[in-house]
């Protein structure tokens, strides 16, 4: 697909967004096995799976992919399923709900707790230290692959008092 010159609508940003490239349907072909995106709830996550279904349907795969995530609206999974991706919602501290998860061989790490995580620390603690201990161990037969955003901000050094979020800001 070519770069548009004008995206008009949220369709067409989702369809560029979401169109595969010749290396990212040959990287998805090159491992054998289904894929999960663990954590596809997020704002990437429902992208991310559609790309890679789209990557694997139009190189001639059947593969599966499958959207694992704790959903708070219907919307993402709406638009997941309308684009064949298999989904499923999971609480990953709950053993009976990740035991009942397909057992794949790729994997696609996006769980985490990032904003908005003041009064939160305990949960955002389990869920960013806690959680990846027992997914790996859950699925310790799959290749898994973090997928982070990483950190936005610039190095500080560790005597000043840190990043406020603006570049300005930072001692």
């Amino acid at each position: 697909m070519q770069k548009p010159n004008i995206i008009n609508n949220v369709k067409e940003l989702d369809d560029f967004m979401t169109q595969p490239s010749d290396v990212g349907m040959e990287s998805l072909n090159k491992p054998s096995g289904d894929l999960m995106v663990l954590g596809a709830g997020g704002k990437m996550g429902i992208s991310l799976a559609i790309l890679a279904k789209r990557a694997l349907t139009e190189s001639g795969s059947n593969k599966k992919v499958y959207a694992v995530s704790i959903f708070t609206d219907d919307i993402g999974p709406e638009e997941l399923r309308r684009n064949n991706v298999e989904v499923i919602s999971s609480d990953f501290l709950n053993e009976k709900e990740l035991e009942s998860l397909p057992d794949v061989e790729n994997i696609i790490y996006m769980v985490g707790m990032k904003f908005g995580t003041i009064g939160q620390e305990a949960t955002t603690w389990v869920i960013n230290s806690f959680v990846p201990g027992i997914i790996c161990n859950r699925f310790k037969n799959s290749k898994i692959v973090l997928f982070s955003t990483g950190n936005v901000y610039p190095f500080v050094s560790v005597k000043s008092n840190g990043c406020k979020g603006h570049l300005s800001r930072c001692n």
